[in-house]
């Protein structure tokens, strides 16, 4: 548990989302992953709030997991739902599988998009995986990083065009490069996988504080 996630929160869909768990759903045998934070639902009962459960859906190690959020309603307020730092509601992945995605494209300029999602879908047993969800992705990525006046339009759009003709490596070497340095903020080499994965996390969280938002 984290303490300063008690008091971040951000304002989605009519909602309210607070971080409250950490965790890697790798290493999870069962296919349920229950949030928990007895010290916040206790608060919000006593405050008056009423408990139910939101669900969400997520794909990513050969499984399909099911996500138990606790939800707080109170007539007159936004519902309140404490989400683990790897779920991003509306996202049928964890955060770290598609920065897995853009870490994999932004550092191999000889590379695609179809490379890197193919890659991805091998590394975390996906069924789908496609090219336009990562360019989707590191497309959302930018945005959420960038001043406005440093990334212009024709640059981000790269996963929207009905143009047969796909995003070459020239074309966003320069978001490419951004993500990079993005990704690479903690560390520029991981001792494993898992390091990795849980400095995306890291990252993700970090955003979500600075800034009461998700990061895609």
């Amino acid at each position: 548990m984290l303490s300063w996630q008690t008091k971040q929160n951000a304002k989605v869909v009519g909602s309210m989302y607070i971080l409250t768990q950490s965790g890697s759903l790798e290493n999870i045998r069962d296919t349920v992953y229950q949030v928990h934070n007895a010290d916040l639902e206790r608060s919000y009962l006593e405050s008056g709030y009423h408990q139910n459960e939101r669900i969400y859906n997520l794909k990513a190690h050969h499984k399909e997991f099911v996500i138990v959020c606790p939800e707080f309603r109170k007539s007159g307020t936004a519902p309140i739902v404490l989400i683990p730092d790897f779920l991003i509601p509306g996202r049928p992945y964890p955060i770290y599988v598609y920065m897995y995605a853009i870490e994999i494209y932004s550092s191999s300029p000889e590379k695609g998009q179809r490379f890197a999602a193919e890659a991805t879908r091998k590394q975390f047993g996906l069924t789908s995986f496609a090219h336009t969800t990562l360019g989707r992705a590191l497309k959302s990525l930018i945005r959420s990083i960038s001043e406005p006046v440093d990334i212009q339009e024709e640059q981000v759009d790269i996963a929207h065009s009905t143009a047969v003709i796909f995003p070459t490596v020239h074309s966003t070497a320069v978001i490419r490069k951004e993500a990079l340095s993005f990704l690479r903020k903690l560390s520029s080499s991981w001792a494993n996988l898992q390091e990795k994965l849980n400095a995306f996390c890291k990252l993700a969280k970090h955003h979500f504080i600075a800034h009461s938002r998700f990061l895609l």
